[in-house]
């Protein structure tokens, strides 16, 4: 896994990737500790396997990361044919009588899920009637339940749209498997990366597929930007750009004394002696905050800094975005913005 960094961005890794491979090239694949079995080709991105026998695949030394609510992600999954057997494309621990396979049945586009434990097999239909020969798919499996537990829910989505749920039996539970990729699939496999910790959740599976990686903001309750286009002097306020009109007046309104210091850019600077942000809905029930104060990125699940800035002189520093939503963010969430955050400190 030494090229986890390269093959894997930020935000994934703050999430628990803790695999990924892009396919750049046989060096690369090798380089990430990986084999390249004879029959398969690396080559734009792709693992493509041109025959069904047990020497088609790409062999990773690898942790069991099925466990404690990881991930699976897949890109550009493509299989050719109609065979009737179930061809297996993902396989971990293989030594004769404990297994978990992932496996597609060319036939009517199944896909099927299973273990093998103490060499007793236990299998789930996760998705049928889904795929089609020659065609692109992304998938996430994303089991919720940890090892060695009875009626693991495995969700599946494809393309960004949840499947059926298998329920397997048991739980694998083997650490220090090896990962087989491709080893009786023809056909071809993209990146792949695997987290491990962090439940997949439809929303994020969808945002996934769509690339929509920093869209929460169009959820958002409150959204002050406080950048240059967001100031609003002549109505001394500074606009929230959420739809939602929680626009934030500067102090009382009236009294210059009271009003945070536009910063050149995106912000305000506040005296902690009497300015103050007023006009902000309370919150209530669920809900985050994210702020970017004096160039951090902090998230809240408590009204600690939204109701310091509405208290005159509460505040000392500079705030440059606040963000509240009526619901607990995920961590892919939080991860997704605090890049997206840091990312727009001093620009305009």
């Amino acid at each position: 896994m030494s090229r986890l960094t390269a093959q894997s961005t930020p935000a994934e890794r703050r999430v628990g990737a803790m695999f990924a491979e892009n396919w750049e090239s046989i060096a690369f694949v090798e380089d990430n500790g990986g084999t390249i079995g004879t029959t398969c080709t690396v080559a734009n991105g792709l693992l493509t396997s041109i025959g069904n026998t047990s020497t088609d695949y790409a062999e990773q030394n690898f942790m069991d990361l099925i466990n404690n609510g990881g991930s699976v992600k897949i890109e550009k999954f493509c299989y050719t044919g109609a065979s009737a057997a179930f061809l297996r494309f993902f396989e971990w621990n293989l030594d004769g009588d404990n297994a978990f396979v992932i496996a597609i049945r060319p036939s009517d586009g199944e896909l099927r899920c299973a273990f093998k434990k103490g060499g007793v097999t236990t299998y789930s239909s996760v998705a049928t009637g889904v795929f089609v020969a020659d065609t692109e798919y992304e998938i996430i499996f994303a089991p919720t339940g940890g090892s060695e537990s009875v009626g693991v829910p495995f969700p599946t989505y494809v393309n960004g749209v949840a499947s059926q749920d298998g329920v397997l039996g048991v739980g694998l539970g083997t650490a220090n498997s090896k990962l087989y990729v491709s080893r009786h699939l023809v056909g071809s496999i993209g990146p792949i990366t695997v987290s491990q910790g962090t439940a997949m959740t439809a929303q994020t599976a969808l945002d996934s597929y769509n690339n929509a990686t920093y869209n929460y903001p169009n959820e958002s309750v409150t959204y002050l930007k406080l950048d240059m286009e967001s100031h609003d002097p002549t109505n001394v306020r500074t606009l929230d750009v959420s739809g939602n009109a929680n626009h934030a007046t500067f102090g009382d309104g009236s009294t210059a004394t009271t009003y945070p210091t536009k910063l050149s850019k995106r912000g305000y600077s506040f005296d902690g002696t009497t300015d103050y942000f007023d006009g902000l809905p309370a919150l209530t029930g669920s809900f985050t905050v994210c702020v970017l104060a004096d160039n951090t990125v902090t998230h809240y699940n408590t009204d600690t800094v939204y109701e310091t800035i509405k208290t005159a002189g509460a505040f000392t520093g500079d705030l440059q975005t606040l963000i509240t939503y009526d619901s607990v963010i995920t961590p892919i969430q939080e991860a997704d913005e605090e890049i997206r955050l840091l990312a727009s400190i001093n620009k305009v």
